[in-house]
């Protein structure tokens, strides 16, 4: 009942005009990243990381003679040591003498990670008759160096011969062989005028034999920046996360800067260095950060000193978040529009020590001002509200504000916009309390009506004398009254006869919050109480602050029953009559339900489920009334006939002639009362805090989608941190509530226990939670989908004997069958041809009688059919050429005679495997087009092609 969604004016794209770079600039960025970098100790001309770490270990045995083997071993990816690896050298003898070292042959270590190193083992014999480990590594220039020695270096003198003992590992590093780098104009300058920096992008430890395209990007940002200075480019390579491989997000990052730093005057370049000195820019680049780092370039060449400026602001130094990216961006188009608007944002205290989400968004609805009304943007700027820290109830008023400025009537829009400044200048917006933000809504919902009629109100006395912080509360209701029944609105501006009862409550997490009823008759009642009630109760299970802290209950004629209008909570006069007269029993029940849509509403969140909206607040109804009145804790809203599940709910919605709206209330109550009770009350109070804390921010730990609330959220809500006692119960209420499993899921358990006991269960090979309480998904070969249907049943090679059971006709949902291979005798029951939904059926290699039934020919999703190696007989019916997706028929192996029916002939465009001989005795001739099937036995039967 909000009215219409505004327009959005299309974001025009970044300019695409080009400035000359600066030398001044370049410079400055140059002097200025060095003397960054040298000061974090990241300069210097050596790249982080070129070298791999391998652990190795020194093994050896003693041999029969005395002698000492060694070898070598190195820790695989996975952490189990390699095969050992000899030297050629590698015999200690057993004469040496002690003190003496002696060394092995050397080995090459190449580890999976790239690189290599060469070692060698060196021994020594200790007076004790030990021997004594160590390694050697070869450096540069082809010497060895000093022994490195193990922890557990030292190889007893009594051994026993043959048993290989290994020292504790050793870590090494094994250098990578320099990169073959591509011939590009821009490399080639830099081997030629830099051969150290060239040296130093060879050995970078970027994985892969290949560069991909952003390392290929990064490169050449790599050699701009060379061209500027070489230590800066020098210094950027040991950027840790320029060392290990560059992802697109950093590669954007690092063009960002390049760009800063080549434009504008020398407070870029300044800028630049400020930037790549931050501490998120050297750790790595997340996606926000790359988005901030993108318009803060595009601001640089708009105006270097809010640039110069922003980088400088505490919570654009110590990361960037989403909202804050968002920001940036649109702070660069404010000072395209206005660099003036774009400073005054920047000298706002709220703006410089530190953003929050209603911040964020505030200058986004900012933007919107200035690019329809630059004037209305000054005089926010102007307000003393604005300047000291933004609550939620005046970025609304920016929000409703900057949407009145864009006129539903385009050649009325500069009396729109001068009305919208009228407004700002108002007593009742002095400062901004709730009842201010909700009236600025109602009055952009009048404009959004028609812009002649909002600027006729805008001429009544009581609207061009100035709004006070009283008026502004009746104000509140207008925009909805004008929709409605226009010839309210005098009614409401005039006052006589409106009549208001207001209180001021006291809430835990809220504060102080204004309850109202607003009425057109002049008697007091018990509904303010109820209202109290109510928002106390919600609020204190609820555990969060109310999103207002004005709370209006409205009775006007033109609503038939009662809903929540965004900005009150509009009822039926009926529903407020005089007390002496008589009391509307399901007042109470209303206050909580309307108001429980505070917390519980779809405004906001795209795609949330009406039946979670609904069901959520009459499950508060249903608390509230408990605790004021001790009504049980049951559902309390008439069955949904037209549905069952709320899944069924949901797939209808989306049909033009949906009529379930009552259901949303009723079967979403069930699910959320059966809930409490399956879990008691703390852990559905957790859960349902949990799943209103979705709604208001998308929780990326729960494998749900973004915050419009549906099942999964539930789920994830009420299953999180809960033992498996507590999720099982969850399974259970939300299978049936939302898939119907409790309702069918008995009946296909029965006719499993009846199959068990006809198919000689108690004497098969495996029979698992078979008759047991477990869900019959869990009994051994048996799958069920999200309804609890069966729709496997996959007893192959299990001992199966008996008549196969007619009642398998009766799992309706059955997909496969799969009975193969087992001791079944007696005929083919005819009533596997209800099993329409049947894709695979498997009956080979049995003892089956009698004919192939007919209605097998139902089974039109079949793709596998089998029936070979039984006892069958007859022909084969024709109504399996209405098969047409089969893929594999198997029938050889029976007793089957006459003709091979001509409707088989249909089956080509899908079969690929088909078999027909063996023991059976067709007749006739095979049917044309048989032959054309791939796999295939037609040769066997001696019968000739029909004609």
């Amino acid at each position: 009942m909000h009215g219409t969604s505004r327009r959005r004016a299309r974001m025009p794209g970044p300019p695409r005009r080009r400035r000359m770079s600066s030398a001044g600039a370049r410079a400055a960025f140059a002097a200025s990243v060095a003397a960054v970098l040298m000061a974090l100790g990241l300069a210097g001309g050596t790249a982080h990381g070129t070298d791999t770490e391998v652990d190795v270990r020194i093994a050896a045995q003693r041999l029969e003679n005395e002698r000492i083997e060694f070898a070598l071993q190195r820790r695989l990816a996975g952490g189990e040591w390699s095969e050992r690896i000899l030297p050629a050298r590698r015999f200690f003898p057993a004469t040496a003498a002690p003190g003496r070292w002696l060394t092995s042959s050397p080995l090459t270590v190449r580890p999976e990670g790239g690189g290599e190193a060469e070692v060698r083992i060196a021994a020594q014999r200790l007076q004790s008759g030990r021997t004594e480990f160590a390694l050697q590594q070869r450096v540069a220039g082809g010497e060895w160096s000093e022994r490195i020695l193990p922890a557990r270096r030292f190889f007893p003198a009594a051994a026993t011969p043959g048993r290989w003992l290994s020292s504790s590992p050793l870590a090494i590093a094994a250098a990578r062989p320099p990169r073959t780098l591509p011939d590009t104009r821009g490399l080639q300058w830099l081997r030629g005028t830099h051969p150290d920096l060239y040296r130093q992008l060879q050995v970078l430890p970027w994985p892969g034999q290949h560069f991909t395209e952003p390392e290929l990007e990064a490169l050449e940002h790599v050699v701009d920046l060379a061209g500027r200075d070489a230590g800066a480019a020098a210094a950027v390579m040991a950027l840790p996360w320029f060392a290990d491989g560059v992802t697109e997000a950093e590669v954007a990052a690092l063009k960002q800067v390049n760009r800063i730093a080549s434009e504008g005057d020398e407070r870029g370049g300044a800028t630049g260095a400020a930037i790549v000195a931050l501490a998120w820019f050297r750790d790595g680049i997340a996606e926000p950060e790359g988005t901030a780092l993108e318009w803060t370039r595009w601001l640089n060449r708009l105006s270097d000193a809010s640039a110069a400026d922003l980088v400088t602001l505490p919570w654009f130094q110590d990361g960037i978040t989403h909202d804050e990216a968002g920001l940036v961006e649109r702070f660069y188009w404010t000072a395209r529009v206005d660099p003036s608007l774009a400073d005054g944002l920047l000298a706002t205290s709220w703006f410089q020590d530190g953003i929050t989400r209603d911040e964020a968004g505030l200058v986004e609805r900012f933007y919107r001002a200035a690019t329809g009304a630059p004037a209305l943007a000054q005089s926010l700027l102007a307000k003393s509200w604005f300047q000291d820290g933004i609550t939620r109830d005046e970025a609304a008023v920016v929000d409703r504000l900057a949407s009145t400025v864009r006129a539903e009537d385009d050649d009325l829009q500069p009396q729109v916009v001068q009305a919208a400044i009228e407004i700002l200048a108002m007593p009742f917006l002095d400062t901004v309390e709730s009842p201010d933000a909700m009236a600025v809504n109602s009055l952009e919902r009048f404009e959004d009506a028609g812009s002649a009629g909002f600027l006729e109100l805008m001429t009544h006395p009581k609207i061009s004398d100035g709004i006070d912080d009283e008026e502004a509360r009746i104000i509140t209701v207008l925009g909805e009254t004008n929709e409605h029944m226009p010839q309210l609105v005098p009614v409401l501006l005039d006052g006589t006869h409106v009549f208001t009862e207001e209180r001021t409550v006291d809430l835990p997490h809220s504060g102080e919050v204004l309850l109202a009823v607003i009425r057109f008759n002049n008697h007091t009642g018990p509904n303010l109480d109820y209202l109290e009630h109510a928002i106390r109760h919600h609020e204190g299970f609820m555990g969060a602050a109310l999103p207002t802290n004005y709370i209006a209950w409205y009775f006007a004629d033109y609503v038939s029953a009662g809903w929540h209008a965004g900005t009150h909570i509009a009822s039926s006069p009926g529903r407020d009559p005089d007390p002496a007269v008589s009391e509307y029993w399901r007042a109470p029940r209303h206050a909580a339900h309307e108001s429980g849509h505070y917390y519980w509403t779809s405004r906001g969140s795209r795609g949330i489920q009406d039946w979670i909206v609904e069901g959520a607040a009459d499950m508060l109804v249903i608390l509230s009334e408990h605790a004021r009145v001790g009504r049980p804790l049951v559902h309390n809203r008439d069955q949904c006939l037209p549905f069952t599940t709320i899944g069924e709910l949901e797939a209808a919605s989306v049909e033009e002639d949906y009529d379930g709206s009552s259901c949303e209330y009723s079967l979403g109550q069930r699910l959320f009362v059966d809930l409490y009770h399956a879990l008691g009350e703390d852990p559905f109070q957790q859960g349902f805090r949990s799943l209103y804390s979705k709604r208001l921010r998308d929780d990326p730990t729960d494998g749900c989608e973004g915050t419009g609330l549906g099942i999964c959220h539930v789920e994830a809500s009420f299953k999180a941190g809960q033992p498996d006692e507590v999720l099982g119960r969850v399974d259970e209420v939300i299978g049936h509530w939302y898939y119907g499993r409790t309702a069918t899921h008995e009946a296909d358990r029965a006719q499993l226990v009846a199959l068990y006991h006809e198919m000689g269960g108690n004497t098969w090979v495996d029979s698992t939670n078979w008759l047991s309480d477990a869900h019959i998904g869990e009994w051994y070969g048996v799958s069920t989908d999200a309804a609890g249907r069966v729709i496997e049943l996959n007893l192959a090679e299990n001992g199966v004997t008996g008549l196969l059971s007619s009642g398998l006709g009766n799992l309706s949902n059955l997909r496969e069958l799969l009975l193969n291979r087992n001791e079944l005798t007696g005929a083919i029951p005819t009533s596997l041809g209800n099993l329409t939904n049947l894709t695979r059926l498997e009956l080979d290699d049995n003892k089956l009688t009698g004919p192939i039934p007919s209605s097998l020919g139902s089974l039109i999703n079949l793709t596998r059919l089998e029936l070979d190696d039984n006892e069958l007989t007859g022909p084969i019916p024709s109504s399996l050429g209405s098969l047409t997706n089969l893929t594999r028929l198997k029938l050889d192996d029976n007793e089957l005679t006459g003709a091979i029916p001509a409707s088989l002939g249909s089956l080509t465009n899908a079969l690929r495997y088909l078999r027909l001989a063996g023991d059976n005795r067709f007749a006739g001739c095979v049917p044309a087009g048989l032959s054309s099937v791939a796999d295939n036995d037609l040769a066997e039967l001696g019968l000739p092609s029909c004609r």
